[in-house]
């Protein structure tokens, strides 16, 4: 995933999380404009992430991929900004991040 979103461009990776605590812990450090967060993750699932993250005054915009649609109405009552089922949407996903695209002058961050 991250080597696809450095080929779109115009977006720097600044962090990767393996674990629920790490994502948290990376968003409050790094503080990135847009986080795709999976719904399955170890250590505090991506619910549990997803829930802190939002609760934060200066919450990233939050994209979910994930291989579990039947969690979309769920995540997006829980403040997701953006829901795609990996297997199904993948394409979707690519346009919404084309669309984000920022100014090339202006630069933005992007977590995963």
């Amino acid at each position: 995933m991250v080597v696809l979103i450095d080929e779109l461009g115009r977006f720097d990776v600044v962090g990767v999380a393996k674990t629920g605590t790490e994502a948290i812990d990376g968003v409050a450090e790094l503080k990135p404009a847009v986080l795709i967060l999976d719904m399955a993750m170890p250590g505090g699932g991506g619910f549990h992430v997803l829930q802190a993250v939002k609760q934060r005054p200066s919450a990233p915009l939050v994209i979910v991929l994930t291989n579990h649609p039947a969690y979309r109405q769920r995540c997006l009552e829980a403040g997701a900004d953006y829901f795609f089922d990996k297997s199904a949407e993948f394409d979707n996903f690519l346009h919404l991040l084309e669309r984000l695209k920022p100014d090339p002058s202006a630069g933005s961050q992007t977590a995963a």
